[in-house]
């Protein structure tokens, strides 16, 4: 719309000629434009000014580059496909240019346009299916003041869904239906909230899978939420929420005893880090230790292997605690003959002996008359209590008591190595050795070795005092050699 006037044309005709159709203007070519149209193209002289005015639009749209149609006839529309391709494999945009005409054919800004849409709705991405565009209605015939942006979309596919429930690695039903046969939109997260524990048949399972929940995606197998369950029927007190693969039963028995406590146990599996594991290992607790009582006749009691806290256990496991009969007190029988108390020469079969009902008295009747004999029996019989070594009066042996003698017996070797500048103080020396005889001797007597091991007895006070006035024989020993050296 602009005049140039280093392209306006001068040409000299006669008054009363007619222009010539072949001279009336000339189409220049300008780069970047295109002919729109003409005025007074049919111009005689004596017209207004006598000019020919020819117009030139910019032109730069075009199916390849300008294509000398003026741009103000033309649109320049362009095609996007979303979440798949074109029909021919490829998903990048298209642009199309499409020039508005009127009726006759003739260019015309306010026209009309007809609009070829690319194909499209075979190729879609995975898990999505044919789309549409988002324009509903796409006209065929389209103006200058349609859409100049086309979208076809893709859309999301469904696809169903599984929940499979496992009991001890068995599949088995689905507790709720509507857990069956779901299905949902491609890329959906579907979530499951199994409860903790479920009892079916009378029998309780809990819960031993984490992992519940899925995205939905086109391949089947993929789409399975699988709950798994473990049997949990064992406890303290019943199920505790623990699969029963993971537990031990520990059971404690007492033969010729009676347990004070739990009979049995249950205690868990785990690994170095504290999580369960079939391959682990499992403690006790003190407090699931029983005591044992021994039954009457039966004394010192041994674990088969002694139930600890520390014991490393990986399986069902008994433990059984023995406790031994206690000897028997001979019964002694007083030969008839026998006249004198027992002695430590006395025969063992004569020792601790059991006084049983009045001895009965036979007296031959050539010997003595039944007169004196019924007169010697109604004479009270007194039999003196016969004397027994010490050491088979008692039933055991006293831990104590041996480390004490023992300390007896260093004492008097320290004593005696002691190196004296006088002989002073002999009577300290004889008397140690005298403490340390003598504490052998009341071991010996008192202590049956035998027998099961206690950690005191009756003797074990003795002893003591024993041991408390040989460290002050050293001590007061001691301290006289010292007196001397400072001398």
């Amino acid at each position: 719309g602009v005049k140039n006037d280093s392209l306006t044309q001068k040409k000299m005709v006669s008054f009363t000629s007619e222009i010539p159709q072949s001279l009336s203007y000339e189409i220049l070519s300008i780069e970047g434009y295109a002919l729109s149209h003409v005025e007074n193209k049919d111009l005689k002289v004596g017209d207004s000014q006598n000019i020919i005015k020819v117009y030139y639009d910019v032109d730069q749209l075009g199916e390849n580059g300008p294509d000398g149609i003026p741009d103000q006839y033309q649109a320049l529309i362009s095609f996007k496909v979303e979440n798949g391709q074109w029909n021919d494999g490829t998903s990048e945009e298209i642009q199309k240019v499409v020039t508005f005409k009127d009726i006759n054919g003739n260019l015309d800004q306010y026209g009309e346009a007809i609009l070829e849409l690319p194909t499209v709705g075979m190729r879609p991405l995975d898990g999505y299916k044919q789309g549409q565009w988002d324009i509903k209605t796409i006209p065929h015939i389209i103006k200058p003041t349609d859409p100049s942006s086309y979208v076809y979309q893709y859309e999301l596919n469904r696809f169903e869904y599984h929940i499979e429930y496992y009991y001890d690695g068995v599949l088995g039903d689905t507790p709720i239906d509507e857990y069956k046969n779901k299905d949902a939109l491609f890329g959906t997260t579907i979530k499951l909230d199994p409860a903790k524990q479920i009892n079916i048949g009378n029998k309780n399972y809990v819960l031993v899978s984490d992992e519940h929940d899925i995205k939905v995606s086109s391949d089947a197998d993929l789409n399975v939420i699988r709950v798994f369950y473990a049997t949990d029927m064992i406890g303290e007190n019943g199920p505790d929420g623990i699969p029963d693969y993971y537990q031990v039963r520990v059971d404690f028995e007492a033969e010729n005893g009676v347990l004070d406590g739990n009979r049995y146990v249950y205690i868990t599996l785990k690994d170095e880090s504290g999580n369960l594991n079939v391959d682990g290992i499992a403690h006790l607790q003190a407090s699931q230790i029983p005591t044992a009582v021994a039954q009457e006749g039966f004394g010192h009691g041994v674990w088969d292997e002694e139930p600890t806290e520390l014991l490393d256990i990986k399986e069902d496991t008994t433990f059984v605690i023995r406790f031994s009969e206690n000897p028997e007190v001979p019964t002694i029988e007083t030969p008839d003959d026998f006249d004198g108390p027992m002695t430590d020469e006395t025969p063992n079969d004569l020792a601790e002996p059991t006084i049983n009902e009045t001895p009965v008295i036979n007296i031959p009747e050539t010997e003595t008359p039944l007169s004196q004999a019924e007169e010697n029996l109604n004479e009270f019989v007194e039999i003196e209590e016969p004397e027994i070594p010490l050491a088979r009066a008692y039933g055991s042996w006293s831990l104590v008591n041996v480390v004490i003698v023992m300390v007896n017996i260093l004492l008097s070797v320290m004593i005696i190595l002691m190196k004296s500048q006088k002989e002073h103080k002999m009577w300290l020396k004889i008397f140690s050795i005298a403490l340390s005889l003598g504490s052998i001797l009341l071991l010996l007597f008192t202590q049956n070795f035998d027998l099961f091991m206690v950690w005191v007895d009756s003797w074990t006070g003795i002893l003591i005092i024993s041991m408390l006035i040989h460290i002050s024989i050293w001590m007061l020993y001691d301290q006289k050699e010292k007196e001397l050296k400072t001398v």
